[in-house]
């Protein structure tokens, strides 16, 4: 029994994931037109015909059933291997965590939703998201490297209780300073009413805040953490206060109404202290998971363009299956988009990089513009041109990205500003980000430039690039700011 329950842990999350796929929304837009052409069925005399919208809620009601099923395998299955296979079971505990927090049963409600109301556009691409959501989960329960999974996981729950500790630590400095007007009041002998009595239920609702807060950290802290504690101190005495509120007495409530702010900012000091040095922890993994993903991205960006070369003159020619050849590239360099989805996602959870995300958003709107080329059936030079472009620019984020890692023969401390303590190889790494940034910001700009020279008037659609344009130059700009302000004149000595 061991021994089986040991190969389930091993086999099971493999098998789990390829149900993922398997759970899909009941049609695909592929599809959606094949369905509607379809014959109703019919049912035995007297019944009404089965229409082939009622097949398609159907089916998406069939395949809501199976996800709800499939999550609850996930958590059983976690629990029976939890002994023998902690790794794998914690992997499916961070699958189902995952897909709870997507709300991909959510999104399968409204895709049927969508197709009871024969809104078959909308519908399919609310399904595309879904499948990309169940590729995220399948490629999370086939991660070989679970380390950085469960790192980025408690990563993710420190920012959440970051944010929950910041609106409590807001809705105790209101209380307070609404307890410091009633003590006011009551020095001067003014009538107070149920003012603190009021404020007493407040100070208890924030008491009950902390505690859920503290509750939830239990997992999630370090061991050298003090958060915790912290948040348990400014409990009691946000305890405190509310008893003496409740009595009327909101001047004896202020000491402890100020003690409890005060615990409660040491506690989100802590917080962030372990949030910024688990980000430190995470960097060397982080840096490898970026390289691999923009390698992925640079291969299938290669491919895409040598078949574009190859098509191009028979596109020219009029050949219909190389038009046909080069829109079936849309969908591929469609995946390259999505790619950059998922790596803007970690980046952005991880803050690895100033410059990268705006970066790799600069590439991406490229990558967008060649999908809609390809997907037009267009393989000219210009649509050759701008992917050979994308490639150019992945090779420079990838060099960037590169250099952001300290040599192997660099010494601890080495490498590093002697006036501020910065990184120099991840200073230098920005700023090649950020020339390239600035490029690429400048090329739309031209372009932007040569066909208003071409249209003669400003045009609302011009008009609207140029707004656009704008926001990008103001990201490059931000950038600028935030690698300025943690530099100093000495930086880029040598």
């Amino acid at each position: 029994m061991k021994h089986r329950r040991a190969w389930m842990g091993w086999a099971m999350p493999a098998v789990i994931a390829m149900c993922c796929l398997a759970v899909v929304p009941a049609w695909s837009a592929e599809q959606k037109a094949d369905d509607a052409k379809a014959p109703a069925a019919t049912g035995p005399i007297g019944e009404e015909k089965v229409t082939a919208q009622q097949q398609l809620e159907f089916r998406q009601r069939k395949v809501i059933a199976h996800m709800r099923e499939l999550e609850e395998r996930m958590f059983r299955l976690s629990e029976l291997i939890r002994e023998t296979e902690p790794e794998n079971a914690a992997r499916l505990m961070l699958a189902l965590e995952k897909a709870r927090k997507e709300l991909i049963v959510d999104d399968m409600k409204d895709v049927l939703g969508d197709i009871s109301q024969n809104r078959l556009d909308r519908s399919a691409k609310q399904q595309q998201k879904v499948v990309e959501k169940l590729e995220e989960i399948r490629e999370l329960l086939l991660s070989t490297d679970l380390d950085m999974q469960m790192q980025l996981a408690r990563l993710r729950k420190l920012n959440e209780a970051i944010k929950k500790l910041d609106k409590v630590i807001e809705e105790q400095a209101r209380q307070n300073d609404r307890g410091d007007e009633l003590s006011d009041k009551q020095n001067k002998g003014a009538p107070l009413g149920k003012a603190p009595q009021q404020l007493g239920e407040d100070q208890k609702a924030n008491q009950r805040s902390t505690d859920d807060l503290k509750e939830s950290l239990k997992d999630v802290e370090s061991k050298d953490g003090k958060a915790g504690k912290s948040l348990g101190k400014a409990s009691e005495s946000m305890g405190g206060a509310a008893g003496k509120l409740g009595e009327g007495n909101p001047k004896d409530a202020k000491g402890d109404q100020s003690d409890a702010k005060k615990k409660l900012e040491e506690a989100k000091k802590d917080l962030e202290r372990q949030r910024d040095e688990l980000k430190k922890q995470l960097e060397d993994m982080i840096r490898a998971q970026l390289m691999d993903d923009l390698y992925q991205m640079l291969d299938a960006q290669r491919k895409i363009t040598k078949q574009t070369e190859q098509l191009g003159p028979l596109v020219k020619g009029g050949n219909e299956q190389a038009v046909l050849g080069v829109k079936s590239l849309g969908p591929e360099e469609q995946r390259i988009d999505r790619m950059m989805d998922k790596t803007l996602r970690l980046l952005e959870e991880t803050d690895f990089s100033i410059v990268l995300p705006p970066a790799l958003r600069a590439v991406q709107r490229q990558v967008i513009y060649v999908v809609a080329d390809l997907n037009a059936g267009r393989a000219n030079t210009f649509v050759v041109a701008a992917e050979k472009q994308i490639e150019r620019d992945l090779e420079l984020l990838i060099d960037a990205i590169k250099s952001s890692a300290p040599p192997p023969n660099q010494s601890q401390g080495e490498g590093k500003c002697k006036s501020c303590g910065q990184d120099k190889n991840k200073l230098v790494s920005e700023l090649k980000m950020l020339r390239l940034l600035q490029m690429r910001v400048n090329g739309e700009t031209v372009e932007a430039d040569q066909r208003r020279a071409q249209d003669g008037d400003l045009t609302p659609l011009m008009r609207e690039r140029i707004g656009t344009i704008k926001a990008h130059q103001q990201e490059v700009r931000e950038a600028t700011e935030k690698i300025h302000r943690m530099t100093c004149k000495h930086c880029l000595e040598s």
